[in-house]
């Protein structure tokens, strides 16, 4: 299934998770956020929670500064 990651259009297979596509682009969850179709998905359902075809996924990543 095509999703679109930060603007750009990736495949998946159907039952991939938040997790997982985490996984698949080696990026690591400590300082970050996910939204998907313009809603905040809570870390806690990451694991469960599935992607859908054409799915709009922002990957936010938190940078510290001062």
């Amino acid at each position: 299934m095509k999703v679109k990651v930060n603007g750009d259009t990736h495949d998946f297979k159907k039952g991939t998770t938040i997790t997982q596509m985490l996984q698949c682009f080696d990026i690591e969850s400590k300082r970050m956020a996910i939204e998907i179709n313009g809603h905040v998905v809570k870390r806690s359902v990451w694991p469960q929670y599935t992607l859908s075809e054409c799915d709009q996924i922002e990957i936010l990543e938190f940078v510290g500064g001062g």
